[in-house]
């Protein structure tokens, strides 16, 4: 209960979860105990939803001129908001140290109890659309696991939800930014839009053979 807090408690909690994973990279029993016989990467992974459902689904600015891309400073003014950047880089953290199995068993875990049923719902949403982008952006910045980066990248540009592919969503809100008469808010949602394309387009290649033609012609 304490792994998700941002106070003093919560920092000990987190070394010791990282010493813990740390010693099963040398350890075959504590390897076997966390992967068979522990939920340590389900509380993980199961965490971070819980943690993006408590976020504000409407940024008060972000129907202004004034709107600027999320920053980590803001997670001080966003409630909840640092809370679910120190679990993030948690994750990251237990998968720099973890053995081969326990990463994949979490990172399985992130997208099928996260990224599917909530960072993917959120973003196909018309309501809260662009908070949940600019959630997003600020994500995958922070993200400092080159698998979990992948894996988060990968979900965005081919998988799809309710239907709808997650990244014809953002390219069709691209489009309608340069409608006529389009609102402020529309212009910082494509704004936002863009920002994820080019973050992801400078970490990954355009010869990944999972990378759809509609994002070649972006990039």
């Amino acid at each position: 209960p304490f792994l998700h807090l941002s106070s003093a408690s919560g920092q000990l909690a987190r070394d010791s979860l990282l010493l813990l994973v740390s010693l099963s990279s040398h350890h075959a029993s504590v390897q076997t105990y966390i992967a068979d016989h522990s939920n340590l990467t389900t509380i993980l992974a199961t965490g971070l939803g819980g943690l993006y459902s408590a976020l504000p689904r409407s940024l008060g600015t972000a129907d202004s001129a004034s709107w600027h891309r999320l920053e980590a400073a803001d997670c001080a003014d966003i409630p909840g908001l640092g809370e679910l950047v120190t679990s993030l880089e948690l994750c990251c953290a237990v998968l720099q140290v973890a053995p081969p199995r326990v990463s994949a068993q979490l990172l399985e875990l992130i997208q099928a109890g996260f990224l599917v049923p909530v960072v993917g719902q959120a973003l196909v949403q018309d309501s809260g659309s662009v908070s949940s982008t600019a959630y997003l952006d600020l994500f995958l910045r922070v993200l400092s696991s080159p698998a979990l980066l992948a894996t988060w990248v990968r979900y965005i540009l081919t998988a799809t939800v309710d239907g709808s592919q997650i990244l014809e969503v953002l390219i069709e809100r691209i489009a309608a930014s340069g409608q006529v008469g389009r609102r402020q808010d529309l212009s910082n949602l494509a704004a936002e839009t863009i920002s994820v394309f080019r973050f992801a387009s400078s970490h990954f290649s355009y010869s990944r053979p999972w990378c759809p033609s509609t994002w070649r012609m972006l990039c």
